[in-house]
């Protein structure tokens, strides 16, 4: 086993506690890894099978030669700027599984399979159609992303494997080893994996591991479930809300949405489920670029959450004529300028740190560099509301704005 902090070598203790599967069965060492370092397909190979894995064993093997490897620029690139990435957060978090380690063979050969951190995206099946996602990652957008995009075809719906009963048969061979379920989708709390596994958890007294969702928080209850009866029984829930803007913005941007009911949802969760950790995630786009510190103060004053560093923020990168550098350097301006307002004059103090160091991030980001592709917004905006029968100067009127101020 490396010695010394795990936290300053190259380690990262995730290839030998960890896979992560997308709905389409593309198998990789984490969320953050290259895309291009694909491990296997779950669709004609067990999660058994993958997990030692040709490339699975050379990451292995780098890591414990204290090697960078290329597969985790993303992480490395984090800490070099400054921040926390997910390997030091993982490090931390699962450093009782250091041990593991030390059985390694030579070649990367880890003959148990400990899956104690689990995240499996079964499917796209989706209730919502963001406008910053797509048919990877929602069953709604296919149609839609055909009408944008002419020239291919999608599956509505994609899954990891092809039938729930293959997910399951793979899954129990490792499910005791779990100490911590991260479920996102799609959308988990519309998928029959997400409640095969929580009744199979109750069944089997495994109440006591961590279980962390990313959820639009649009319905509580799914065919015969009531998902609030199956949380109770567990000690340790976090929720990630997926929530980019209230009332019309959220309509807007994520598709999908009755915000009353998103609102009655959120209240209901905080009120009734003292088991809960309750945080908000916020995805950063052009659409919600000049209000996501309005959204903020509107969440802290409703107290969707109990301290403002339970809100985060998430900047997309795709599409990238969505992404916030788009925007014409005066707007930036604009935005930051609201920003520090926010910063100084409306944010609460008591446990905001994290918030504010986002904050800045975010406006350091935005200054970073620009993206010539405010036009091609303009033009994608304006073609998905035709198809969606919806008009952007209506509902998020400083977009008109922006295209008459230049």
């Amino acid at each position: 086993m490396i010695g010394g902090n795990v936290l300053s070598n190259n380690l990262c203790i995730l290839p030998w506690i960890h896979l992560h599967a997308f709905a389409n069965g593309d198998v990789y060492p984490c969320c953050m890894a290259d895309y291009n370092f694909k491990l296997g397909n779950s669709r004609n190979q067990t999660f058994t099978e993958i997990w030692n894995s040709q490339r699975m064993k050379e990451l292995r093997v780098s890591m414990i030669n204290d090697q960078q490897h290329s597969a985790c620029d993303k992480c490395y690139n984090i800490e070099n700027s400054g921040g926390t990435s997910m390997r030091q957060n993982m490090n931390t978090q699962f450093s009782h599984k250091f041990t593991n380690v030390d059985t390694t063979h030579p070649d990367g050969t880890v003959d148990k399979v400990d899956m104690t951190y689990m995240d499996i995206r079964f499917s796209n099946i989706c209730n919502f159609k963001c406008r910053s996602c797509g048919p990877t990652f929602s069953s709604q957008w296919k149609d839609e992303w055909e009408q944008l995009y002419t020239g291919g075809t999608w599956p509505r719906v994609t899954r990891v494997k092809n039938t729930l009963a293959e997910v399951w048969e793979d899954i129990e061979t490792w499910i005791d080893t779990v100490e911590q379920i991260y479920f996102a989708g799609g959308e988990p709390l519309i998928m029959d994996e997400h409640y095969k596994i929580l009744e199979y958890l109750i069944a089997n007294n495994k109440t006591d591991i961590g279980i962390s969702y990313n959820t639009n928080m649009s319905t509580l209850v799914y065919k015969k479930h009531n998902v609030i009866d199956l949380w109770k029984h567990f000690k340790n829930i976090r929720i990630d809300a997926s929530l980019d803007g209230y009332g019309k913005h959220a309509e807007y941007i994520r598709a999908g949405t009755d915000w009353n009911q998103v609102e009655k949802n959120i209240e209901y969760v905080r009120s009734n489920c003292v088991n809960i950790t309750f945080s908000i995630s916020c995805t950063v786009s052009v659409y919600n670029a000049f209000h996501i510190t309005d959204f903020f103060k509107y969440c802290i004053d409703k107290k969707f959450v109990d301290y403002p560093d339970n809100i985060t923020i998430n900047i997309v990168q795709f599409p990238e004529l969505l992404n916030t550098q788009v925007l014409p350097m005066h707007l930036k301006n604009q935005v930051i300028e609201k920003v520090n307002k926010y910063i100084h004059n409306d944010m609460p103090t008591y446990k905001s740190s994290v918030l504010k160091n986002n904050l800045d991030m975010y406006k350091n980001y935005l200054l970073e560099r620009n993206i010539n592709k405010f036009d091609e917004f303009i033009g994608w905006t304006a073609k998905l509301d035709g198809i969606r029968n919806e008009n952007v100067d209506n509902i998020l009127p400083e977009i008109k704005a922006l295209t008459d101020d230049r």
